[in-house]
C-alpha cells in the first residue's frame, strides 16, 4: 500500500471479493454503502466477465477463473446486493 497502485489494487480487492473487509471500521463501509450503493455490482461484474470470454481467450483470463477462482470470489464477497 505504499504506492497508488498498491492502493488502487487493495481497493479493488476489497470492492470486488471483500478481501480485508472485517480490518475496516464497519461504520464507514456502512456509510460508504449508504452513500455508494453497489446496485448489483457483483450480477454486473460477472456477466461482463462471461462475456469477455465470448470474444477473448486469453491465457491472464483463463488462469484467474481456474485457478484463482475469480468467479466464486466475486459470488461470495460479503457485501449485501
Amino acid at each position: 500500500m505504499s504506492d497508488p497502485a498498491g492502493f488502487v489494487s487493495g481497493g479493488a480487492f476489497v470492492d470486488v471479493a471483500g478481501v480485508r473487509l472485517e480490518q475496516m471500521d464497519p461504520a464507514f463501509v456502512a456509510r460508504l454503502l449508504e452513500r455508494h450503493p453497489r446496485l448489483e455490482f457483483k450480477r454486473h461484474l460477472l456477466k461482463a466477465w462471461a462475456d469477455e470470454r465470448k470474444g477473448c481467450q486469453r491465457a491472464a483470463r483463463k488462469w484467474l477463473t481456474r485457478y484463482a477462482a475469480f468467479p466464486l470470489l466475486v459470488r461470495m464477497a460479503p457485501f449485501e446486493e
